[in-house]
């Protein structure tokens, strides 16, 4: 089978990038004598829409063999980009989706792949079907697009149920979202600790990740407000870039104890998110909604306990008072009892250790395995 796979990848940054990275490798060793393209995008958002600082990775890093194809907003490229995806001869066409305002330039390339090769088959894997922040006809341009999906892939219950929303008559393959196989730091947890100014007996918790109003920073913040950080020997730190309004978390970084909190204000490699995943005793994803979360996924594979959001796009993969503690989706009081509770070092141990096993369970080569089977089925 013959796959054309196409994603953000590198030299794009973030989440979706990475995970193209990922999958796209994984695909690759288990697809026997087939293919497995990259189809990247030439342009990706416009710059003016753009809300962050950069859209690339520094230095830029390029993956072997993945063709730069689509420019999402240049409706003149679409027809050219379905022909140079279509001279690859892939059996399957595989688009990731998780924004509506990229399914103007999928069905075009959809519409133009079928005329051209009438028996492929086009997947979809779907990181969010309803976006987190609102965008003009929303619903009637993702139904559009999912109506020419032969096989949708979702990754968590709640993708699953906004898919079964828009189309009743459906049934999404639900996956999971695999955990990120990225080593530990050179550098030790203790030495880590020193560098930060983190003491043995204090409890770091992290917030990570871009900064963005359904993220629930402002929850958190606010449940800080109740608590003496430093008689309850508490730091927190904050590390990801601003893609909103910034003044108003300055206020209540303010009003929550500043001197204990470090604040990370820009994009966060991945050896930096490694160290302070590693420093750290909890992370913190006080979400207002989710579709899944590949913050939760990092937080797994360095045995990270989670405090997080009762919300089903992540409380699929955190088990209450075994791997995480699960609280009301923006409830301050709620959290404020949490991050109490797992101070506690018999507790964040025995969290530690349950969440280290999670890693095969949630695995890329499983993963990759089962998104192959259903392909050739």
């Amino acid at each position: 089978m013959n796959i054309a796979l196409q994603s953000p990848f590198p030299p794009y940054r973030g989440g979706i990038a990475t995970f193209g990275r990922y999958m796209l490798e994984h695909l690759q060793n288990r697809n026997g004598a087939g293919t497995v393209n990259g189809i990247n995008f030439r342009r990706l958002y416009p710059p003016l829409l753009f809300p962050g600082s950069s859209q690339y990775t520094e230095p830029p890093v390029f993956l072997p063999g993945v063709q730069d194809v689509v420019h999402s907003y240049n409706p003149f490229s679409w027809k050219h980009a379905a022909v140079k995806i279509n001279a690859l001869k892939p059996d399957v066409y595989v688009y990731t989706h998780w924004h509506p305002f990229f399914c103007a330039s999928q069905l075009s390339i959809i519409g133009k792949l079928r005329a051209l090769h009438p028996g492929i088959r086009v997947a979809g894997l779907l990181h969010n079907v309803i976006p987190h922040e609102g965008f003009p006809f929303q619903h009637r341009l993702s139904t559009a697009l999912f109506k020419q999906t032969d096989i949708p892939f979702v990754l968590s219950s709640q993708t699953q149920s906004e898919y079964t929303g828009l189309l009743p008559d459906s049934k999404p393959v639900r996956l999971y979202h695999p955990v990120y196989e990225q080593d530990l730091p050179a550098t030790s947890r203790s030495t880590l600790r020193d560098r930060f100014g983190v003491q043995p007996d204090e409890t770091a918790l992290l917030f990570f990740g871009l900064i963005r109003p359904y993220k629930g920073l402002d929850v958190l913040l606010r449940a800080l407000h109740g608590i003496d950080l430093h008689k309850n020997k508490i730091r927190l730190f904050i590390a990801g870039e601003f893609y909103t309004k910034r003044d108003p978390y300055d206020e209540l970084l303010e009003a929550s104890g500043s001197e204990r909190i470090t604040l990370i204000d820009r994009f966060v490699r991945d050896d930096e998110a490694a160290e302070l995943m590693t420093l750290c005793d909890a992370m913190v994803l006080p979400y207002r909604s989710a579709s899944q979360s590949g913050i939760l996924s990092n937080a797994i594979n360095f045995g990270l306990p989670v405090i997080a959001s009762n919300l089903p796009g992540l409380s699929d993969q955190v088990v209450h008072g075994k791997t995480g503690l699960l609280v009301e989706a923006g409830g301050v009081d709620s959290l404020r009892d949490a991050l109490m509770a797992i101070k506690q070092p018999d507790m964040l141990e025995r969290m530690r250790t349950n969440t280290l096993k999670l890693k095969k369970q949630y695995s890329w080569t499983r993963f990759a395995q089962l998104l192959l089977d259903h392909l050739n089925n």
